[in-house]
């Protein structure tokens, strides 16, 4: 998880989909930018509409599952965006993720150990 410089909770990598980019190609894409892991997505866990809300807009959140990353390996953060990065259990991931993406990390790791995918409309 991450912690960017315009926020005070920890986030998944992640970012807006370009043009001609697919949602998996962009998160791909993300993560490599911010965290200079260049990891292989697998199948969606979970998708969430939040309304637009302090200047921020509405949008579509994904979050994909990855092949597992073994040990914590040395990570470069993109420093205009990326303050600090942590390597967090499951449970600890959901309590300092940000109050909007707790349900939506909450039901990733649920799908992520057999559960389905799930659309939240927040």
């Amino acid at each position: 998880m991450v912690k960017t410089h315009n926020r005070d909770a920890l986030i998944l990598p992640g970012g807006i989909v370009e043009s001609g980019e697919s949602p998996a190609a962009a998160g791909r894409r993300e993560v490599l930018e911010e965290v200079g892991l260049d990891v292989s997505l697998g199948r969606l866990l979970a998708v969430q509409h939040l309304t637009a809300v302090d200047g921020r807009p509405s949008s579509v959140q994904f979050v994909f599952d990855s092949r597992p990353i073994v040990g914590h390996p040395e990570l470069t953060l993109q420093d205009d965006e990326i303050e600090t990065a942590h390597w967090l259990h499951p449970m600890d991931a959901i309590e300092r993720h940000g109050g909007r993406g707790r349900e939506r990390m909450s039901a990733a790791l649920s799908a992520r150990t057999g559960g389905p995918v799930i659309f939240l409309d927040s």
